[in-house]
């Protein structure tokens, strides 16, 4: 618990910042998405801080905020059904590097 409440403390924080920094932009509202959207304590936290700023808050559904490999997947599924793909020498792309754009249609 300790744990979760310094994670949620720490991402409060750091958008409280992003807010005050954005400020003069005009931003009308605040999304929370992705696996961490599933945790009730942020959900609720971020939902004041949007309230206490008047932002509109908005965040799917605890069953529609999965981990983002779900959604890396789906979309390798769709590609592969529509041809798309590489072969097994495939070089793995390291986090700041350019990702290559050599995937290739096999297939008609």
């Amino acid at each position: 618990a300790s744990y979760r409440l310094a994670v949620v403390d720490t991402l409060i924080a750091k958008t409280e910042r992003a807010l005050r920094l954005e400020s003069m932009r005009g931003l009308r509202g605040l999304v929370l998405a992705g696996g961490v959207a599933a945790n009730s304590l942020l959900r609720r936290r971020m939902a004041e801080l949007a309230q206490r700023r008047g932002l509109l808050f908005s965040c799917p559904p605890p069953a529609l905020c999965t981990d983002n490999g779900v959604m890396i997947a789906h979309l390798g599924c769709l590609l592969t059904t529509a041809g798309y793909g590489h072969d097994l020498g495939m070089e793995a792309v390291a986090r700041g590097r350019a990702v290559p754009d050599d995937m290739r249609r096999f297939g008609p």
